[in-house]
């Protein structure tokens, strides 16, 4: 088994396709391969489910208080240069995941929202020019 992340797509499109009740091929594997593959599925799902949560309640604690991280650096920068820390955790903490989280949401929109917009997009445009050349 090469890559256990297709696999479990596999996994997954066999059981949803069953649960709506269309025909499907036997899986290639013996049963036991199987029972595996689909607790590696749900616990990589648990496992991911866990982590994007307690990192959201993360981010949320450090974007709510960021303003105040950045007022204390900007104070701490105009007034009292010499008490401006570069290993400021707070601030470098707080900017570091709020710009890595910011890249992942540009890189979620551009890689799922903008083929969906171009999908829809040519759709319309394939249902408006057939009929615009028609009245020609």
């Amino acid at each position: 088994m090469t890559s256990l992340g297709q696999q479990t797509i596999r996994v997954m499109r066999h059981v949803w396709d069953r649960l709506r009740g269309r025909p499907v091929a036997r899986l290639p594997w013996p049963t036991s391969i199987t029972t595996l593959l689909a607790l590696y599925s749900v616990l990589s799902f648990a496992f991911w489910g866990y982590f994007i949560w307690i990192l959201s309640l993360r981010l949320w604690g450090e974007a709510i208080h960021y303003p105040s991280v950045i007022s204390r650096a900007a104070c701490d920068l105009l007034y009292a240069p010499s008490l401006l820390a570069v290993d400021d955790p707070p601030f470098l903490t707080a900017t570091f995941l709020l710009c890595i989280t910011a890249l992942m949401g540009y890189r979620i929109v551009r890689s799922l929202v903008f083929p969906i917009l171009t999908w829809a997009w040519q759709h319309l445009h394939s249902q408006i020019i057939p009929s615009h050349q028609k009245c020609r």
